[in-house]
């Protein structure tokens, strides 16, 4: 069987928001008449990537149960807007990385879950990368 579909679009096409911002988008969810759906879930989330374990913060969260869910409604634009938070910002550090994204998940009969995420930056904060050769010019301290 093969799973549904889901199409995030975030207004504007924007790939980059500032703390504060409006966020607002839709998402569509394209169904087989065989998937039986239990549950939809769309939040916006900001996940940590690296050493040590991932970390999910949720900034939205919406949850609609079967009896709250018409699946012929689900194939129609489906809208979400928010402020977003000051913090944390998208980071991408050589061992920690912070990602945010709005997340489309949709739980089916029989336990089977599908997922889909579109990220975005929030600000962005990174690390400038160090040029080895450049340190190895620097004049050193004799003592």
């Amino acid at each position: 069987m093969q799973d549904p579909l889901i199409e995030i679009h975030l207004e504007s096409d924007r790939e980059q928001f500032a703390p504060s911002d409006f966020l607002s988008g839709e998402f569509w969810v394209r169904l087989k008449r065989e998937h039986e759906i239990q549950a939809l879930e769309y939040s916006v989330i900001w996940i940590t990537e690296g050493k040590g374990e991932e970390d999910i913060g949720v900034h939205y969260f919406q949850r609609r149960n079967r009896t709250a869910l018409v699946s012929d409604a689900l194939s129609q634009p489906q809208r979400f807007s928010t402020v977003l938070p000051a913090s944390p910002l998208t980071y991408e550090g050589m061992i920690l990385k912070i990602r945010w994204c709005v997340r489309v998940r949709i739980f089916l009969s029989g336990g089977r879950e599908v997922t889909k995420d579109r990220e975005f930056d929030l600000g962005h904060c990174s690390i400038p990368e160090i040029d080895l050769k450049e340190q190895d010019d620097l004049p050193r301290n004799s003592e």
